[in-house]
């Protein structure tokens, strides 16, 4: 049998032993739909901050300035990775929005509780 050969048988008997090994552990212990979501918020995340920004019409480094960062550190949080938490009061502010606005997209509404005199009852 030539060196081809059994290199070919080798990988055969292996392949299915190695592919098992390096399945994904997630899927085994149902950790993919947090995974998932992780990442579907981060991604919401930095298309909140990138959009927040040009909505105020500045650019990347005039934020990065404004929050006191290099620019290429800004940058990536508008790409790839989320604004850490010590950044997130100073961005709010920057760009006048809640940080519940720039960590979920959405406001907290408020009741419009205003005075109202109750109406005479009749006797």
């Amino acid at each position: 049998m030539s060196h081809k050969n059994k290199i070919g048988q080798i990988v055969q008997n292996v392949k299915p032993i190695v592919s098992n090994d390096f399945q994904p552990k997630i899927w085994q212990n149902g950790h993919m739909s947090e995974s998932n979501e992780q990442m579907l918020f981060e991604n919401a995340l930095c298309a909140r901050v990138k959009t927040l920004r040009e909505g105020k019409g500045w650019t990347a480094e005039q934020m990065a300035i404004a929050l006191g960062i290099p620019a290429d550190r800004y940058r990536k949080y508008e790409v790839r990775s989320p604004l850490p938490q010590y950044l997130i009061p100073r961005f709010a502010a920057v760009v006048d929005r809640s940080i519940e606005f720039i960590l979920t997209g959405h406001e907290k509404k408020t009741l419009n509780l205003q005075h109202k005199t109750p109406s005479k009852i009749s006797a």
